[in-house]
């Protein structure tokens, strides 16, 4: 059986599957693929059509739960506790599961229906959970991060750091992304430096902000689906400077190419990405 916790809004976990009053049973579903939508044109004068594009739709999972204490009380109790921490009103939750090879990935979702149904014993309870995600693809548990650095090296997971020249502090090396579809990267800069530039070489796709910043300033560039946001430290709204050209690009699957530039730096300046890799199964 699979090992999956329940994380409420607040950030608090409950174990579904603590084998003491709560067990997962057979007959869970929607971990894996989930459905996809395809956009179409058809050809006017001939038969058939094209497809414009492909998305993947929100997901439903079901888990099949068994919920056995040693009294009709705290059977009651229990139901109560699982009805306050899968309370939809209080905003999503995650689905954390742990599959037989020890990998972890969570679902970003809410609880549907399940616990409304009736008891099936004095003291025990079989029921099928239903958690709705808007957003159909599992996440992985830890984000990747890298450190850019002016005019030296500074260590960083998964990969080599890039090291930055003071003159126009710019590198080019490779980003991975290890997830079954495209992520979408949070960069901090960190002043003073001008006329930021990122580039994705491996789609042409490029964000450029004409900004300066002093030796006391950040930007935050966060280009998650939901968010998409330019903001300086203080919050302040900076979405304005983006050039038209800009687009909020993600990483694509695999390799990517990236390149950064910033000009007028000093040893203080470097670049922080982190991000979240993507997948289509748990």
């Amino acid at each position: 059986m699979l090992d999956v916790v329940w994380i409420d809004p607040s950030g608090g976990s409950t174990d579904l599957h603590n084998c003491q009053d709560l067990f997962v049973l057979e007959g869970c579903a929607g971990l894996d693929m989930p459905e996809f939508k395809f956009v179409t044109d058809d050809f006017p004068t001939s038969d058939g059509g094209e497809v414009r594009m492909v998305k993947a739709a929100g997901r439903d999972v079901q888990l099949h739960l068994l919920v056995k204490c040693s009294s009709r009380s705290l059977l009651r109790e229990k139901i109560r506790s699982l009805s306050r921490v899968m309370n939809p009103k209080l905003g999503n939750g995650r689905l954390r599961v742990t599959s037989a090879d020890g990998k972890q990935r969570e679902l970003i979702c809410r609880y549907v229906r399940g616990l409304e149904d009736e008891d099936t014993g004095f003291s025990w309870r079989e029921v099928v959970l239903v958690f709705r995600a808007w957003k159909p693809f599992w996440q992985s548990v830890n984000e990747r991060a890298a450190t850019f650095v002016s005019g030296g090296a500074a260590p960083f997971f998964p990969i080599f750091p890039l090291v930055l020249s003071n003159s126009a502090v710019f590198s080019s090396r490779s980003l991975e992304n290890q997830g079954d579809t495209e992520c979408w990267p949070v960069w901090t800069v960190y002043g003073p430096g001008e006329n930021l530039k990122v580039v994705n070489f491996t789609t042409n796709q490029e964000l450029e902000v004409g900004i300066t910043l002093n030796q006391e300033d950040t930007l935050e560039i966060d280009t998650r689906l939901g968010y998409k946001a330019v903001k300086k430290g203080d919050g302040s709204n900076q979405f304005f400077r983006l050039s038209p050209e800009s687009v909020l690009w993600p990483l694509q699957r695999g390799e990517n190419q990236v390149q950064i530039e910033l000009s007028n730096t000093n040893e203080s300046s470097k670049v922080i990405v982190h991000y979240v890799e993507r997948f289509l199964a748990a």
